[in-house]
């Protein structure tokens, strides 16, 4: 299209057919997945109170791994009075927009435990999470958060094909299993383009069960049969 616009090619563009990839199914996190990982982690260590923070925080903001390193002390808000949840506000990087997340008591707990303990420290930064090895006070990396996840899936036993992203998408499934909409998922996970909501339905393996179950041979004849019977019973009569 650009050199048919300059007059340097006669080939219309429209004619042309790009390649087709096929994508695997994205592995998600479930709610039991979340379980099993967090009780992996012991809170009274502070290694195992870092990565179950970090496990935590994924789970109930779907934040980005890029998000989740950026995020600043700064940021974080008070308790709700009315919800009794605490926010932070956070910039992504994708859109460069400044949006809301939240996340729960037992969340806020932790990051509370943390805190007594990050801001004893004397890193002149901002950053929540800071690095304690090679650059001490340093903002804490990405690829430092996927080992960690790494090590976690691997230490709870669950699917290996889990990575920092599939919270993320788990997120998405999980408002959607629990009577959640589009619009609902759009504003969680901080959505842009609302077709980046749109494709939650066509990968939610529970939905689609549920739906496509109600439409099968067996299963409807089944449960006609069943409401028929409940039906056709007659009230009987106390024997005299």
């Amino acid at each position: 299209m650009f050199w048919q616009g300059r007059g340097e090619s006669k080939v219309n563009h429209k004619e042309i057919r790009t390649t087709r990839y096929v994508h695997p199914n994205k592995r998600i996190v479930t709610l039991e997945d979340f379980k099993k990982m967090s009780a992996s982690l012991d809170e009274r260590y502070f290694d195992d109170l870092l990565k179950k923070l970090v496990v935590h925080l994924l789970w109930d903001t779907g934040m980005r791994v890029s998000e989740l390193c950026d995020l600043n002390l700064s940021e974080i808000g008070n308790v709700d009075p009315e919800y009794g949840v605490r926010t932070a506000v956070i910039r992504t990087r994708k859109t460069m927009k400044y949006n809301l997340v939240v996340w729960s008591k037992d969340t806020d707990d932790l990051l509370t435990r943390y805190l007594g303990i990050r801001l004893c420290t004397d890193a002149p930064t901002d950053a929540l999470f800071i690095g304690r090895k090679r650059v001490e006070g340093s903002r804490i990396t990405t690829r430092t958060i996927e080992r960690w996840i790494e090590y976690i899936v691997k230490t709870a036993n669950v699917d290996s094909r889990i990575t920092v992203h599939s919270f993320r998408h788990g997120k998405g499934h999980h408002i959607l299993n629990n009577g959640g909409n589009i619009r609902d998922v759009a504003a969680v996970l901080r959505h842009a383009n609302p077709e980046s909501s749109l494709n939650y339905l066509r990968l939610n393996h529970k939905q689609f069960l549920s739906m496509a179950s109600k439409y099968l041979h067996g299963v409807s004849e089944e449960k006609s049969a069943v409401s028929t019977v409940q039906y056709c019973v007659p009230a009987l009569s106390p024997i005299q």
